[in-house]
């Protein structure tokens, strides 16, 4: 009972962090073959359609030692879109500074191993974040973003000791 209703909340907290303004959300819950819920989001248009460009978009309600809170934010609705690539064990052009607050970010896989992008704040809290990302996939993560440093992070891990991040893939951004 107190999962149900912690994927409620989380779902909640999902449809109201969403930067799309004109476009509702569908979302829908699934329980992984290891036991955790995901939680799939997809932006929908006026018309109930889904955007072009886009896909659904699959997170971690409940695992994963991170959660990933995501929202979907059509092109159109975004105050900046990049589109970076990820490799081992780098972020590929990523810009210094990105305009908020509604920020988007494509970011393909390049690497021959999967990638993963998180967000995290000057504090070290994290924002918004993806599941790990395969080889030649890309993933399109949203977040609503104040003016200040963010960081992007990659925490998939080599071993149970080290990760991405501790051989380097993380990138820092500032949002004005």
């Amino acid at each position: 009972m107190r999962r149900a209703g912690l994927v409620a909340s989380a779902l909640l907290l999902a449809l109201l962090a969403g930067c799309g303004q004109g476009g509702d959300e569908q979302a829908e819950d699934h329980e992984g073959s290891d036991g955790n819920a995901t939680q799939t989001t997809a932006a929908a248009s006026a018309d109930g359609t889904a955007p072009t460009g886009g896909g659904s978009e699959t997170s971690a309600a409940n695992g994963g030692g991170h959660p990933h809170d995501r929202a979907s934010c059509p092109p159109a609705d975004a105050t900046d879109t990049v589109k970076i690539s990820m490799r081992d064990y780098a972020f590929v052009d990523m810009p210094a500074t990105v305009t908020g607050p509604r920020v988007r970010i494509e970011a393909k896989n390049n690497g021959p191993s999967e990638h993963e992008v998180l967000i995290f704040d000057a504090d070290g809290n994290e924002i918004a974040g993806t599941d790990a990302v395969p080889a030649g996939e890309t993933a399109v993560l949203s977040a609503e973003l104040p003016s200040g440093t963010y960081q992007l992070r990659c925490l998939v891990e080599i071993s149970p000791t080290e990760t991405h991040f501790d051989r380097g893939m993380r990138v820092t951004f500032a949002v004005m």
